[in-house]
């Protein structure tokens, strides 16, 4: 027996001209943990035969695939999940770093682009072909690594060739790097952030295919997350009062180093929860969750309404992502 080593995994991924057609990888994730799956169903066949059971046959039904990265943050990744879930995106710049607008698209179908994801798992490569992103959680902490989880529905999956994997020089991101502005002012008290992009993407069976006829995202993206603020006299007691007394406020994470930024702006939030924690031997924090409202200001070029608008400088040009 020959076990497979997890340090062999490759995931590449790219865009594609066809939905549902795969293509060879043009861009690799430096991921910590993959979590692809198929997911086959199974129909019970319970009719009776005059025995006191229940189940006497599975046969089966139709399939889709999902496929889970986790990976601490590099800037010249994080747009192909952002690109995945926002779709509307305007770039500027003639060379390295480029800088990507990334808001809600509000136009034609509204559909996000699909990828394809080629998994090299050690053995043998698959590729996931027909993925649109329903997930994307970035999470700071000015003690770690800022790191992600992103989450893809896709149409099919099939034995591929071997990638060769190939990585920008620039380095993952620390979190004290980031600077946290809520309500207009620069909160230096701010432990950890999290940021949570979520949509409902359905794999769509129809007659006639095993497999899914399409991958459908839905019209309910949401932003919501949580952050943690040391609690004294001044911000403290403001935070809490944007939360008891209902005040929407702007909240920017501006992530910089040296040539790359990742900038997520929500400008209408509502803090819709606040707790404050204390223990002995340690100080005070105010646990915050929020939700971060669609509003006319954080938009694209196809208008409409955006909870949050994306800002990356990185070195993916113009016709990367879409």
């Amino acid at each position: 027996m020959t076990l497979v080593p997890s340090y062999r995994s490759v995931l590449g991924i790219a865009k594609e001209t066809v939905e549902g057609t795969a293509v060879a990888p043009t861009a690799f994730f430096r991921a910590t943990d993959l979590k692809p799956a198929v997911k086959q169903v199974y129909l019970d066949d319970t009719g009776m035969r005059g025995s006191m059971a229940k189940t006497y046959d599975q046969v089966q039904g139709p399939y889709s695939t999902e496929y889970e990265i986790d990976g601490d943050l590099h800037v010249d990744e994080i747009g192909w999940p952002l690109a995945g879930l926002l779709a509307d995106l305007t770039v500027t710049g003639a060379a390295d770093p480029y800088s990507t607008a990334f808001s809600l698209l509000n136009s034609g179908q509204g559909q996000p682009p699909s990828y394809t994801l080629t998994d090299y798992n050690g053995n043998n490569a698959r590729a996931f072909a027909g993925c649109r992103f329903s997930d994307l959680a970035v999470k700071y902490t000015a003690a770690g690594l800022v790191t992600y989880t992103a989450k893809a529905v896709g149409r099919s999956f099939a034995v591929g060739a071997t990638p060769t994997p190939s990585f920008p020089v620039y380095p993952a991101q620390p979190g004290w790097r980031a600077t946290v502005s809520l309500a207009g002012s620069t909160a230096a008290l701010v432990t950890d952030v999290e940021v949570d992009l979520k949509r409902t993407v359905n794999a769509v069976a129809a007659m006639g295919v095993q497999g899914p006829s399409a991958v459908y995202a839905d019209a309910d993206l949401e932003c919501t997350g949580s952050l943690t603020v040391v609690y004294d006299t001044a911000q403290g007691e403001t935070v809490y009062g944007d939360y008891l007394n209902g005040t929407k406020v702007i909240l920017i994470v501006d992530l910089t180093n040296g040539t790359r930024e990742l900038k997520l702006t929500m400008s209408q939030v509502q803090i819709d929860d606040a707790t404050l924690n204390r223990g002995s031997g340690k100080y005070a924090e105010l646990a915050c969750k929020f939700t971060a409202q669609a509003n006319t200001t954080d938009v694209g070029t196809s208008g409409g309404y955006s909870p949050v608008k994306a800002l990356t400088q990185s070195a993916q040009p113009s016709g990367t992502y879409v």
